[in-house]
């Protein structure tokens, strides 16, 4: 796995990994990935959910089947209104599904909280600090009502807009967006 530093100064906060490699987002803070078709994983190094501090870190992913939605958000915008990452736009991954949802229609949401509960998205590999080594895996997507497992995307692609806000301003800051293009392979 891929060593990943949390800060607004660069995207090292989070890889996709596979089978023991890692796919880390490049100078241009985009994740290119050719993957297997199988499960994959989303790992991060993130701040623990905190409801009685009131301090809601968690990662927001967008994802989907077109390259247009990885660039619905860009560096300086708002989340605390309007856009793909604003209230009411997300939707709790069930950890128990290990699904991620596509569509422009919202945003998985994924937090880890300490000492919490299996409905949490987000499963500790390390506490490192103030900060939390989590990863969360996929084994199926789903999009328009339908699942289906991860081994049956041989040969497509899937598009994802993942953001964390490091210093929870409302900001989309240097650093905290990352866009990833993961090719699945034919088997």
């Amino acid at each position: 796995m891929a060593a990943l530093s949390l800060g607004c100064s660069g995207p090292s906060w989070v890889s996709i990994d596979q089978g023991g490699r890692s796919f880390v987002p490049s100078s241009d803070t985009t994740v290119r990935a050719a993957l297997e078709a199988r499960p994959f994983s989303i790992h991060a190094l993130v701040k623990p959910y905190d409801e009685a501090g009131r301090r809601f870190y968690g990662i927001k992913i967008l994802a989907g089947t077109l390259a247009s939605v990885q660039f619905l958000a860009h560096v300086g915008d708002r989340t605390d209104s309007e856009g793909p990452f604003g209230p009411g736009m997300g939707m709790a991954v069930d950890p128990s599904s290990r699904t991620l949802y596509l569509g422009e229609g919202g945003f998985n949401y994924l937090y880890y909280i300490d000492g919490g509960t299996e409905a949490q998205s987000l499963k500790l590999v390390a506490a490192k600090g103030e900060s939390r080594d989590v990863m969360a895996t996929f084994i199926s997507l789903a999009q328009g009502g339908t699942t289906e497992p991860v081994e049956s995307w041989g040969g497509k692609e899937l598009f994802l807009l993942m953001f964390y806000d490091a210093d929870l301003d409302d900001t989309i800051d240097p650093g905290e967006l990352v866009r990833a293009r993961l090719r699945f392979g034919k088997g």
